[in-house]
Formats: structure tokens, sequence, C-alpha cells
């Protein structure tokens, strides 16, 4: 498995992007650069992640007015893994519609897609030799331990 498992979404719902604070990894936020710069998004550094500024309360600024995702090719790995992950181990990333795949992601799961995405974005956006992935890894696995 390289992605996290998809389910259906209602379209044009929209709530995770309206609901969520989206942090992200130093690679993510470049590879969102010309969507943000085009875009005028800013994100600011906390804790080890980018965290993206929202433009309306906490709603995505690459949420468009159709509730549409700007950036869906290249949206960050949180935003792939909402809905994915039980109540039990992730309460602030399950659908507030109650949709998700069966069965869902376990945190084990959870890490090793994380691992596989960022290896494949450091792949390529950016070569092998980037430092940014060990630190990626270590700060997700710091944060799952931590739920």
């Amino acid at each position: 498995m390289n992605e996290p498992p998809t389910f259906a979404c209602k379209d044009g719902c929209a709530d995770c992007c309206k609901t969520s604070v989206i942090n992200m990894s130093a690679i993510e936020w470049e590879m969102l650069q010309p969507a943000a710069e085009e875009q005028d998004v800013h994100a600011i550094y906390v804790n080890g992640f980018y965290q993206l500024v929202p433009k309306n309360r906490l709603q995505c600024p690459f949420l468009s007015a159709a509730n549409k995702c700007t950036v869906y090719e290249n949206r960050p790995f949180v935003c792939r893994l909402y809905g994915t992950i039980t109540d039990a181990e992730f309460p602030e990333w399950v659908c507030t519609e109650n949709h998700h795949p069966d069965p869902p992601l376990t945190k084990d799961q959870a890490t090793d897609l994380f691992q596989a995405w960022i290896q494949r974005a450091i792949a390529g956006h950016i070569g092998d030799t980037s430092p940014e992935q060990p630190i990626a890894i270590q700060r997700f696995n710091s944060f799952i331990k931590e739920e």
C-alpha cells in the first residue's frame, strides 16, 4: 500500500478542510510553493512542521469557493490521511460525516505510509540526498506516540 485507502466522500462537503489545522513537513511545503505563491498562501514553522495560515478561521487556504482542493495532487499527507484512522487512535482525523475505509488504518499502517510517502516525495522532488527524510519520519513517529 503506497497511499492511504480511499473512501467515498460527499461531493462538496470539505468539512475536513474547514475544521483542521494543516501541518506538513518541509518537503510538502516546498512542493506547494508554486501554488502558495500564486494564491498568496503562507505557512509558519511550529514544532518542526509548517502550518498553513488560514485566511478564514480554520479553513484551509487552498480550499476554493466551490469547496474543492486547489492543490489536490500535491496535498499534504495529513490531508490524504484524514478520515482513514479510527476514532480511538486519532479522534481529530475522523470524518465529521463518519465516512471511512473499511477497515480503517492502524497507527503502524499510518506510520509506514508516511515513511514511504516521504521517501517518494524526496526521490521525486528534491533527490535522495536530502537530510529532511529522517527528520520528518522522526517527528511524525514522535507525534503519533504522543497520541
